[in-house]
C-alpha cells in the first residue's frame, strides 16, 4: 500500500481535535517511546488519529498522481476532479447477488484517468455526482484493460468516495470530454476515442441472438440443449441480446455504427421490454421505423474500431445524442477548426470563412438530400451509393464482431 504523507496526517489531527503543533509533537514522541521505538512517526500519528476516533485514510488528501499510475499497483488514494459520467449505471447479476457498475473519466493536472466504481460507489456517483466536482477516493487500484488498452482504475465496496473534501487541492484542468471531435475521413487508428457528428443514411434490421446474462457475450446452443460461451464454458443464465448497425455520414465520408443492446434502445427510443416485443409479435415495425431514422442528425461519442479482415473501421458509441441543433454543431465545428489551423500556421479570416460555409453547404445539403429519400424509388435509392466514396452494400452484410464483451461504457 502507498504511504499517506505524514504532514497531512498532522495537519489533520491539528484541525480535528485543535491540538497545537508543539503538544502533537509531543504525543507523538511519547507513541513512539511508548512502544519501544518500535513505529515510525507516521505510525504513531496513525495511532494518536485512531484515539480520537479520526477516520485518516477518507481524510488524507490522495497522495497518487495520474501521470505516476502504473499497472498493477497496490492499493492507494488519489484526488480527481470529474470530467464526465457514463451515465446510466449498469446493474449485472452475480449468480446469488446484484452488481452495479459506473465508469467516470477523471484528472488532475497530471492527466486524466477512467475510473470504474462498482456496488456501494457507483449508486453514490449516481445519485451526487456531477461534472467539474472534485472526488476523493481513499482506495483504489490500478489495472490494464485489454478493451481500452490502457491503464485504468478500478473502486470496490472496500473504499467510500468522498465528494468535494474540503482539504483538497485545486485541480486546474478543465471538465472537458476526453473525445476528440474528428470528420470520419481523418480516422486512421483502432481505438480512438472520437466525437463524431453527422447523417444516418441507412439503418438495418437489428439482430436477435442468446448471450449469457452476466457477461453479456454471445452463446451457442450445443447438440445437448445447453448453451455454452465462446472459450467453452457451460453459460449460466441466458437472455436474447440484439444488436443494430447504421450507416453515419459528414459530409467527408461514411462509416458502420454498431449499437448493441443499449444504444440500440437509445437509437429507436424503446425500453428492452418493447423491443422484445416489436420482436415477437410485429418485426416489421423496424423496416418503417427505420426509415424515419434516415436523414437524423446525431452526435456520437465512443471509439473506432478497425476491422482486420475487411480493412474497415467501425464505431462504437458510448453515447448517442440524436435531439441536436444542427447550426450550433456546425458553428462548433469550425470553431475547433479554426483553432487547429491557426496552431499549425496563420490563415485569413476570409479563407477561415470561406471554408465554413462551404463544409455549412456540404452538409446541409447532405442532410436534405438524405431527409428526401423516403420518397425515392427503390432503384433512385440504390443509385445513391453508387454516387458515395463508400458503399454500403459491399461491407454490411460481412459479419460483425460480436464476440467481443458488451459493457456499455
Amino acid at each position: 500500500m502507498v504511504s499517506f504523507k505524514k504532514e497531512n496526517i498532522e495537519k489533520l489531527i491539528i484541525e480535528k481535535t485543535n491540538m497545537t503543533e508543539s503538544e502533537l509533537k509531543s504525543r507523538v514522541r511519547d507513541k513512539i517511546d511508548q512502544l519501544s521505538g518500535l513505529v515510525s512517526e507516521e505510525g504513531a500519528l496513525r495511532i494518536i488519529a485512531n484515539e480520537f476516533d479520526i477516520n485518516v485514510i477518507d481524510s488524507t488528501p490522495g497522495n497518487v498522481l495520474v501521470k505516476d499510475i502504473e499497472e498493477n499497483m497496490g492499493t492507494f488514494s488519489i484526488d480527481l476532479k470529474v470530467l464526465e459520467i457514463y451515465r446510466p449505471i449498469k446493474s449485472f447479476s452475480r449468480g446469488d447477488s446484484d452488481g452495479k457498475v459506473l465508469n467516470v473519466l477523471g484528472a488532475d493536472d497530471t492527466g486524466k484517468i477512467r475510473v470504474s466504481l462498482w456496488d456501494k460507489n457507483a449508486q453514490l456517483m449516481d445519485e451526487k455526482g456531477e461534472s467539474g466536482m472534485i472526488i476523493r477516493i481513499p482506495k483504489c487500484s490500478a489495472k490494464f484493460s485489454e478493451y481500452s488498452q490502457k491503464v485504468e482504475l478500478s473502486v470496490g465496496g472496500n473504499s467510500e468516495i468522498v465528494f468535494n473534501p474540503e482539504n483538497a487541492k485545486e485541480i486546474s484542468v478543465s471538465a472537458t470530454s476526453e473525445f476528440e471531435r474528428k470528420k470520419i475521413s481523418e480516422i486512421k487508428e483502432d481505438g480512438e476515442s472520437l466525437e463524431l457528428v453527422g447523417t444516418i443514411v441507412d439503418v438495418y434490421m437489428p439482430r436477435f441472438f442468446p448471450q449469457d446474462k452476466t457477461t453479456r457475450k454471445k452463446v451457442i446452443e450445443k447438440d445437448d440443449g445447453k448453451f455454452y460461451l465462446p472459450d467453452g464454458t457451460q453459460s449460466g443464465e441466458i437472455e436474447k441480446g440484439y444488436v443494430t448497425t447504421f450507416i453515419v455520414d459528414d459530409g467527408s465520408d461514411t462509416l458502420n455504427v454498431v449499437c448493441w443492446k443499449k444504444h440500440t434502445e437509445i437509437l429507436y427510443n424503446m425500453s428492452e421490454e418493447e423491443i422484445l416485443e416489436k420482436e415477437e409479435k410485429d418485426l416489421p415495425w423496424f423496416q418503417k421505423k427505420n426509415e424515419k431514422l434516415i436523414g437524423t442528425m446525431v452526435k456520437l461519442l465512443g471509439e473506432t474500431k478497425h476491422i482486420t479482415e475487411y480493412n474497415r473501421f467501425e464505431f462504437k458509441p458510448k453515447k448517442i445524442i440524436m435531439d441536436l441543433n444542427p447550426k450550433e454543431e456546425l458553428e462548433r465545428y469550425s470553431s475547433a477548426e479554426k483553432t487547429a489551423s491557426n496552431d499549425i500556421k496563420p490563415t485569413s479570416d476570409a479563407t477561415n470563412e470561406n471554408e465554413t460555409m462551404q463544409g455549412v453547404e456540404k452538409i446541409e445539403n447532405s442532410t436534405t438530400s438524405v431527409s428526401n429519400n423516403s420518397s425515392l424509388s427503390d432503384d433512385e435509392k440504390g443509385s445513391r451509393s453508387d454516387t458515395s466514396k463508400f458503399n454500403p452494400e459491399k461491407v454490411v452484410d460481412k459479419p460483425i464482431n460480436e464476440s467481443k464483451k458488451e459493457m456499455d461504457d
